[in-house]
């Protein structure tokens, strides 16, 4: 699974202070598979580390040519950047998960 290293973690965190203001909304891009069941794992894991159930309209959903995928990305907003990180974490708790940005 592709995502963020622990060497590149402390790196991603100073980067993050110099570039991001928070509050804002940020995306978070999932694919993997297992269909709705994956789609709402991913949302699930989300609203965990948020507190906060998502609306239809932060949620976007796509499967592959071949259904075997689904692409979520969730719109969040998002108060820290140790938020971002929590919600990664959270994200790759499910095994079904290949990639996410």
């Amino acid at each position: 699974m592709l995502g963020l290293q622990d060497t590149d973690e402390e790196s991603w965190r100073v980067l993050d202070q110099k570039v991001n203001q928070y509050p804002c909304v940020r995306e978070f891009k999932c694919i993997g598979s297992g269909g709705e069941d994956f789609v709402a794992s991913m949302m699930a894991a989300a609203q965990g580390v948020t507190g906060l159930a998502l609306r239809r309209e932060e949620v976007v959903v796509r499967a592959s040519k071949t259904g075997k995928y689904s692409a979520v990305n969730l719109y969040l907003e998002v108060g820290s950047g140790e938020e971002v990180m929590a919600i990664f974490s959270a994200l790759q708790k499910d095994a079904r998960l290949r990639f996410f940005l």
